[in-house]
């Protein structure tokens, strides 16, 4: 019986890439990932200050 493990790793279409390189590009996507969730959360959060605060920035 496979498990749902091996599975996904034949169907990732990086296979062929080496473990190491697969790991480190698992990670840059998590890290992009919550970069974005964090940024849109404190965006929703912060909606009202963000305006400003892009204004200020940009001039």
């Amino acid at each position: 019986m496979l498990s749902y493990k091996d599975v996904l790793v034949r169907a990732w279409p990086f296979a062929s890439v080496p473990q190491s390189i697969r790991v480190q590009l698992l990670l840059t996507v998590n890290m992009l990932l919550s970069i974005l969730l964090s940024g849109l959360l404190v965006w929703q959060y912060n909606r009202k200050w963000s305006k400003r605060f892009v204004i200020n920035v940009l001039t």
